[in-house]
């Protein structure tokens, strides 16, 4: 039987920063830059195979051509597996078997990954002011069905250009 997913308290125990350095007003490319680098930070303390394996959750934070060129490799977030493995009419006792034990390995990686991602969204809803994320973001839904690269692509965008200064 394939091992459970590890629950959001275990994954979040695991981390580096339990919280990120909170933005005070307008974000910066810097204060950026630093919450950024702790998002890849915690999320590479989960292990996965995913992503060439040996770099944690850090592709579901990095911009995906920078995870690629530091990796070599590309990180291909699980699809979902569905609620049950389905059986072609026919298979034997044994296949039916192999096939529930892919279905699990693939519904722990799709777990796990999402629970990583949640965590990380949630620690930045909490690091930035509220009003810096209007744009992303909603008192009912959060973040919706958007990613943390999502996120931190906005946020580089709307507020990291790097100036005179």
């Amino acid at each position: 039987m394939a091992a459970k997913a590890c629950s959001l308290k275990d994954i979040k125990a695991g981390f580096v920063f339990h919280n990120l350095n909170t933005i005070v007003g307008e974000p910066t490319y810097n204060s950026l830059e630093l919450i950024h680098n702790q998002c890849i930070r915690n999320a590479t303390t989960v292990d996965t195979r995913l992503g060439g394996g040996g770099h944690g959750h850090a592709g579901l934070v990095e911009f995906p051509s920078v995870y690629l060129l530091r990796t070599g490799h590309h990180f291909n977030r699980p699809l979902y597996p569905g609620e049950a493995p389905t059986y072609p009419t026919g298979v034997t006792d044994q296949q039916r078997a192999d096939m529930l034990l892919a279905w699990q390995q693939r519904t722990r990686a799709y777990t796990t990954c999402h629970r990583v991602e949640q965590i990380l969204l949630s620690m930045l809803e909490n690091a930035i002011e509220k009003t810096y994320l209007t744009g992303i973001h909603d008192a009912a839904h959060g973040f919706g069905a958007r990613s943390v690269i999502d996120i931190f692509q906005y946020l580089f965008r709307t507020y990291g250009q790097i100036g005179p200064k």
